[in-house]
């Protein structure tokens, strides 16, 4: 009998499976990733706690929490995988191009200047353009923050189910088929015929959620495929000082001379076909930042992911209906982050402890909200 099984293998699943395995539980991670990589492994792998739904507000100490998370286990998880995942600090700049935008960006200032380990400053036009003269003579300023983190997802995944592994995890590369909950234990079967039994299912499946109780009636888990699709270039010529982003969009040093060009958010089902005019449209983007840059890059990769999105932003957290499986999903655009939060709460729920923000990550919310009659 299994105590925990762990069904998915992207970031969620990873950072959980590793956190079970250091408190000696010994879970079992069941994952198929043939054909389609999880997002996980398709993203600039940032760690971003001050940006994103809820933020700053309700989720602030979650994400802080998160954040913090990643950085305390790094050096225990390269150790115990002996694979590098390149964690570092990076420094972003968040580019201005008229007045107002000026005054958005002091309030974001004030944010980074407020919290522990972070920082930003303002720079105008002759300081920026001294620091990087291909920027765009349309930027008119632009705040350089310091504290956020990035690591090479892929690698970050990779080391996390290695990590967990070492310290007793079990990983079966199969997929699962279906989960039957008529008897006292969850019984897994899996494609490759074997038949799993588990006293608990931690859901983190990611944007897949055919295995959610309830799905098909009212009473569906709301997990949303959201389609986001990246390039990878190699730059020519000397590297960026910084990272820029401005919205969905931005420019992520990966290693070496290679960047990921980001990115798009789509909800148009399971297509995994990157689309022909993405590549255009990014590059457009990207070239008002850095004029005729364009022309100083190759392609080298155009890629297309799903990521598990909900309608208020926030991610799934939590029992459902029968309280054996446990939610961990729906983190979007913020997945790599909020996973250590997601798998510090799985955690939590199974040592009986105290679970924060119960009520507001609620995998099982929008169902009461619909009862209640509020959506």
């Amino acid at each position: 009998m299994i105590e925990t099984l762990i069904i998915g293998t992207g970031i969620t699943s990873a950072f959980t499976a590793y956190l079970l395995a250091l408190e000696g539980m010994k879970p079992v991670i069941v994952g198929d990733n043939v054909g389609h990589p999880p997002a996980s492994f398709l993203n600039p792998g940032g760690l971003n706690p001050l940006h994103g739904p809820g933020i700053p507000g309700v989720l602030s100490v979650f994400s802080l929490e998160a954040y913090q998370c990643h950085l305390k286990h790094w050096e225990t998880i390269h150790r115990l995988s002996g694979i590098d995942f390149n964690p570092r600090l990076v420094q972003r700049l968040l580019p201005a191009f008229q007045s107002d935008d000026e005054q958005r960006l002091s309030t974001i200032a004030q944010q980074y200047q407020s919290t522990p380990g972070f920082s930003a400053q303002w720079l105008n036009a002759d300081r920026l353009h001294r620091l990087e003269p291909r920027l765009s003579p349309a930027i008119c300023g632009g705040l350089l923050t310091q504290g956020n983190a990035t690591v090479n997802s892929e690698n970050y995944v990779q080391a996390l189910l290695k990590a967990a592994q070492v310290k007793g995890a079990r990983l079966i590369d199969d997929e699962v088929l279906a989960l039957d909950l008529s008897s006292s234990e969850i019984r897994v079967r899996l494609g490759g015929g074997e038949l799993l039994a588990a006293k608990k299912v931690v859901l983190a499946t990611g944007a897949w959620s055919d295995l959610w109780p309830g799905v098909g009636d009212k009473s569906q888990t709301p997990l949303t495929p959201v389609k986001g699709e990246i390039l990878k270039i190699k730059l020519k010529g000397k590297p960026l000082p910084f990272d820029i982003t401005q919205g969905k969009d931005g420019i992520y040093h990966l290693e070496n001379d290679y960047y990921w060009l980001g990115g798009t958010q789509d909800q148009s089902g399971f297509d995994f076909t990157p689309s022909p005019t993405q590549v255009q449209q990014i590059t457009a983007r990207i070239d008002q930042w850095l004029h005729g840059l364009s022309d100083h890059w190759e392609l080298a990769g155009h890629y297309a992911a799903f990521r598990p999105g909900t309608p208020d932003g926030f991610p799934l957290l939590g029992p459902l209906a029968d309280a054996r499986l446990i939610g961990a999903s729906g983190s979007g655009p913020k997945g790599m982050l909020w996973s250590a939060g997601l798998a510090t709460g799985v955690l939590a729920l199974l040592q009986e402890k105290p679970l924060p923000l119960a009520q507001l990550l609620n995998p099982l919310r929008f169902e009461m909200k619909e009862k209640n009659g509020t959506i």
